[in-house]
């Protein structure tokens, strides 16, 4: 059984109710029309200097990945960091955020998610993107498109030595649930937790969340999915929703968190955009009929 948000706070000696661990690549930073990729490293293959990192082109990079992936020593979804470290050209990291964090485009990042993050901000609600990409660039834009609203961030890592480059963490399958244990102390088979994801990458931190929100490759473990939501709002709808229950609101409460999130969004960004939602292949959580019909009651109506 899940901790309550009560429990969780004696344990930790904070004040949180409820933690969101939400995937980058796909999940919140999507692609836009002539913009990027949705993808921290694809973006970096296509920069004009991507050839300094070994990539010719984006199909090149997507070539490389799954070489990489056939390696026993790298992480599922972890090959962009392995490579950033194994690379022959740069050897100076901060020449290498640089061009990393040039190459990312931060108009990616879909209005829901950002509206879901000044929402939640000064609520008892921790936030974190957890990520495979490299940390530095998705913190770098994450910050600069929110600044103060901005959430966390917990993702590969590499670090200087004295030859080069090399890795310090990997973040991705399994990895996402130890390093959210590892930085933020919580371990997400015993918080009041919600995940968002799109792959089976993001599994470990699906799996044991009291909800898994998921679009894409995700369906299978998810308690709630939408295949397509780029902008966040569906997701984040269902966040906002997904809160209230946790800190012992009724579907009443959660309908009402949530159309005020859908108003106030409505009136920061001009529109909101509602996908459907069906029950994912996880099997269901505490909340998660009282969501499903709360999310209804709230698209029919807005």
């Amino acid at each position: 059984m899940s901790m309550t948000g009560e429990d969780v706070s004696q344990e930790t000696g904070s004040d949180v109710e409820a933690y969101f661990w939400i995937d980058n690549c796909d999940t919140a930073y999507t692609s836009r029309e002539m913009d990027g990729h949705g993808d921290v490293g694809r973006n970096i293959a296509d920069h004009p200097e991507s050839e300094l990192v070994g990539f010719e082109n984006p199909k090149h990079f997507d070539q490389l990945m799954h070489q990489i992936a056939q390696r026993d020593d790298v992480s599922h979804s972890s090959q962009l960091v392995w490579h950033l470290a194994n690379q022959d050209e740069i050897d100076d990291i901060d020449e290498l955020r640089s061009l990393a964090v040039d190459a990312q485009h931060p108009n990616d990042y879909g209005d829901g998610f950002k509206h879901f993050n000044e929402f939640l901000y000064g609520e008892p609600a921790e936030r974190d993107i957890v990520t495979a990409a490299w940390e530095d660039p998705v913190d770098y834009v994450v910050n600069d498109v929110l600044g103060d609203y901005a959430p966390g961030v917990i993702g590969g890592r590499l670090k200087q030595n004295g030859a080069g480059i090399e890795v310090e963490k990997f973040c991705g399958g399994r990895e996402k649930a130890e390093r959210i244990q590892q930085e933020r102390g919580i371990d997400v088979n015993e918080a009041p937790s919600f995940a968002f994801g799109n792959s089976s990458g993001d599994r470990p931190m699906m799996m044991p969340a009291d909800e898994a929100f998921g679009r894409d490759r995700a369906e299978e473990f998810s308690t709630l999915y939408t295949p397509e939501d780029e902008e966040f709002w569906t997701m984040g709808t269902l966040g906002v929703g997904a809160y209230e229950l946790a800190s012992g609101g009724e579907v009443y409460d959660a309908v009402q968190g949530m159309e005020e999130f859908l108003e106030t969004g409505e009136e920061n960004y001009d529109s909101v955009d509602l996908d459907p939602v069906t029950r994912g292949g996880r099997e269901t959580g505490e909340y998660t009929e009282y969501l499903s019909n709360a999310y209804e009651t709230v698209k029919e109506s807005f």
